[in-house]
C-alpha cells in the first residue's frame, strides 16, 4: 500500500537535483536509501542505455579505505581530513576524513560527523584510533568516485 508523504519544497528541490531520466521521487528515495544503508545497485547511467554495474558498494569503500588509513603516514591522514585535498584524490566534495579527540562525547560522536544543515556527511561505522584522535570516513560515494577510489587503493596495496 502507497503512503503519502508530505515534504517541504526546499527539499523536494534537493530529491530532483538526484533524478536522471524518468526517475520518479520514490525512485530518487529508494536511491538514497540504498547510498545510505551502502547497499550495492546497478545504476543506469546518463544518456545511455546500457546498466553499469559499480566497481564498489559504498561499504566497501570506506571499510577498505579505512583499513588502509590505518597504516598511511600521520601527514598523509592528516591531508585526509582536508576538504580540498579529498577533492583533488578522489573528487569528492567533503574531507575523506574527520578527526575527534578520542574522549569525545556520544552525543558529540553524532552531531560530528554532519554537515553545517544538520545531515549526516560521515560514518563512525569503520572508525579508528591514531594518537589519541578518532576518524570518521565519509558516506558521499557514488559511481564516478569508484575509479579514483581503485586507483588510491592500488597506491596504497
Amino acid at each position: 500500500m502507497s503512503q503519502v508523504i508530505r515534504i517541504p519544497s526546499k527539499i523536494y528541490f534537493r530529491l530532483t537535483q538526484h533524478a536522471v531520466g524518468f526517475d520518479t521521487p520514490a525512485n530518487v528515495i529508494e536511491k538514497l536509501l540504498n547510498h545510505y544503508e551502502g547497499v550495492e545497485t546497478t545504476v543506469l547511467a546518463p544518456n545511455k542505455t546500457s546498466l553499469n554495474k559499480r566497481l564498489f558498494c559504498n561499504k566497501e569503500i570506506e571499510e577498505k579505505i579505512s583499513q588502509v588509513a590505518r597504516r598511511i603516514s600521520e601527514d598523509e591522514l592528516e591531508q585526509l581530513c582536508d576538504k580540498k585535498t579529498s577533492k583533488e584524490l578522489f573528487n569528492i566534495d567533503y574531507a575523506l576524513f574527520i578527526k575527534c579527540s578520542n574522549n569525545i562525547s556520544g552525543a558529540s560522536k553524532r552531531d560530528a560527523v554532519k554537515d553545517e544543515q544538520g545531515i549526516s556527511r560521515w560514518t563512525w561505522k569503520f572508525e579508528f584510533e591514531r594518537n589519541n584522535f578518532l576518524y570518521a570516513i565519509t558516506t558521499q560515494w557514488y559511481q564516478r568516485h569508484d575509479i579514483k577510489v581503485k586507483e588510491w587503493l592500488f597506491k596504497h596495496k
